[in-house]
């Protein structure tokens, strides 16, 4: 059996036993009590992990290897995003199959759902956030009254630099729609600007805040906002980071035109 095959076959009396003699080692007797198996079961088990080389043994006491240890580092990580992706996957339904995701980042995330009678009170959670920022960066396909008056707040009372890049429709929007916010606004300096021609599948945004970071994916539906997912977690900043200059990148400077 190989290393990455030996979860294959009924992982979780693999993973057990691996975890308990990454805690101590342990003889097989000791074994069958710490991890409420029968004997047949361990036995299987560390013959297994014996076989390729995650465990080894001596005289009657048996320890995890330094490759045991990684390999079951990656086992956890692995169910993690599993059972991340199980628990927020339902905000991600109307996107398209080649969305940017990342499976580590969604871990720990906290789901926002759109109530019946108040659509939008999905985005309350994230102005909150936007309100207490010191920087904001973020790309997406659509634009509500609630993120400018955050915005604006942010840029009087934290002096806040905002980064964006929107589709030309959405600056469109913004400029015609919410004219004298959105003049406001621009007049302030904070905003960087940038235009990106091409379809977007949901909205990305990080922020600085003084109690820390903080990431988050709004996904939109033919009704409007369908969910949203906000992290605070390493790796989700991280990778928002990462896609956002990304999508900066590919964007183009502003022209006069476009405002």
């Amino acid at each position: 059996m190989t290393v990455g095959g030996v979860f294959a076959r009924t992982p979780s009396s693999r993973g057990d036993v691996l975890r308990a003699l990454i805690e101590d080692p342990a003889s097989t007797p000791d074994l069958v009590d710490r991890v409420d198996a029968s004997r047949s079961t361990v036995d299987r088990a560390l013959e297994d992990l014996q076989g390729c080389g995650l465990v080894r043994r001596s005289e009657d006491t048996y320890e995890a290897t330094a490759v045991g240890v990684q390999t079951y580092e990656a086992y956890r990580s692995y169910l993690r995003r599993l059972e991340a992706l199980d628990r927020v996957g339902e905000v991600f339904e109307p996107l398209p199959p080649d969305a940017p995701l990342n499976a580590e980042a969604l871990v720990g995330a906290d789901v926002l759902w759109p109530e019946t009678h108040a659509p939008g009170s999905v985005l309350h959670h994230t102005t909150g956030i936007v309100e207490r920022a010191t920087r904001i960066c973020g790309v997406g396909p659509a634009i509500f009254t609630e993120y400018i008056q955050a915005h604006r707040a942010a840029v009087e009372a934290n002096d806040c630099s905002l980064e964006y890049v929107l589709p030309p429709g959405v600056i469109e929007t913004a400029r015609s729609t919410f004219t004298e916010a959105w003049a406001d606004l621009r007049e302030t300096g904070a905003l960087d600007l940038r235009v990106i021609d091409e379809a977007l599948p949901y909205e990305l945004w990080h922020a600085e805040t003084p109690s820390g970071a903080h990431a988050g994916i709004t996904v939109f539906d033919d009704r409007g906002v369908h969910g949203a997912v906000v992290n605070d977690t390493d790796a989700m900043v991280s990778w928002a980071r990462s896609e956002f200059r990304a999508y900066r990148e590919r964007a183009r400077a502003i022209a006069d035109t476009d405002l």
